[in-house]
C-alpha cells in the first residue's frame, strides 16, 4: 500500500475530481482491473481516498508480482499525465455512472436516508445536501479535471518524496522487493513477522514464544519504506503491497 496526503475537507473541489479519478482507474474493465488484474499480477488493485486521515491509497491485494503491478499502476498515471493516454467520454460517463449508483445503493430506504442526512450534517460537518452536491459537481468534469489530480495527488503515490509504502510479501521475495524499493528512493526497513496457524485455524502460540524460528511455513516479512519528511510514521495494511 502507497499513501500519500490529500486535503480533509469534505467540500474541497479536488475531493470530489479525485472521487471520480479513483473509480475511472479502479472500477470494473478499468484500467487497472485489465493491465493489472486482467495479466495476472494481482488479484485487484485499487486507490481510495481516506479523506478524515488526510491520505490518498495505492493498494495491491494477493499480488502474485507486486513489483510489477506497482510499476504497471505507476506508468498508467503517468501515461495519462503525459497524454501517452487519453481518457474517453464513454469511460468518463461509466466512471460517473458508477458513483451515482453507489450512491443511490447507500440511500435505497428511508431509513438509510435519513441516517445519511444526520451523518452528513451533524457528524462530518459537510451539509444535509451534500450527496446531490457531489452528484451536480461530477457532471461537470472533463477529462482535463482528471488529468489534473493524477498529476497533483496521483503520481505522487509513486515517488520516494511524497509517500509511504507498506508491504507484507514471502521471506523468499523481501531481498528482492526491498532493492527494488531502494532503487527507487525509499528507506526500507524489514521486520520479520510469524504468522503461521494451526490446522484448526488458531493461532499456534508456541510460534509466538519460541525464539529463532527460521523460514517456517507461513513467516512473512512486512516492509515499510519512509522518505525524509515522513520519518518513522506506519500505518497497517492488508495486501501485498
Amino acid at each position: 500500500m502507497s499513501l500519500t496526503p490529500i486535503p480533509t475537507d469534505y467540500l474541497n473541489e479536488d475531493i470530489y475530481k479525485i472521487a471520480l479519478a479513483s473509480e475511472f482507474l479502479g472500477g470494473v474493465e478499468g484500467p487497472f482491473w485489465r493491465a493489472i488484474r486482467g495479466t495476472g499480477l494481482a488479484y485487484g488493485a485499487n486507490i481510495r481516498r481516506l479523506i478524515e486521515s488526510g491520505y490518498l491509497s495505492f493498494s495491491i491485494y494477493r499480488g502474485a508480482d507486486a513489483q510489477q503491478a506497482w510499476i504497471t499502476g505507476k506508468k498508467i498515471i503517468s501515461d495519462y499525465v503525459h497524454g501517452d493516454l487519453e481518457i474517453d467520454e464513454i469511460s468518463l460517463e461509466n466512471s460517473i455512472a458508477a458513483i451515482v449508483n453507489e450512491l443511490a445503493n447507500a440511500e435505497s430506504n428511508s431509513y438509510d436516508a435519513a441516517v445519511n442526512k444526520i451523518t452528513d450534517n451533524i457528524f462530518k460537518k459537510r451539509g444535509p445536501n451534500y450527496v446531490s452536491q457531489f452528484l451536480s459537481k461530477l457532471n461537470t468534469y472533463t477529462s482535463k479535471d482528471l488529468i489534473y489530480v493524477m498529476k497533483k495527488f496521483f503520481l505522487p503515490l509513486f515517488s520516494a518524496e511524497s509517500s509511504l509504502i507498506f508491504s507484507c510479501v514471502p521471506t523468499t521475495k523481501c531481498d528482492e522487493f526491498s532493492k527494488f524499493l531502494h532503487l527507487q528512493g525509499y528507506e526500507v526497513s524489514v521486520e520479520n513477522i510469524n504468522a503461521s496457524v494451526s490446522l484448526d485455524g488458531e493461532s499456534d502460540e508456541s510460534d509466538f514464544l519460541e525464539e529463532g524460528s527460521g523460514s517456517e511455513e507461513g513467516e512473512t516479512e512486512e516492509v515499510s519504506q519512509t522518505d525524509s519528511e515522513t520519518d518513522d510514521s506506519s500505518e497497517d495494511s492488508e495486501g501485498d503491497d
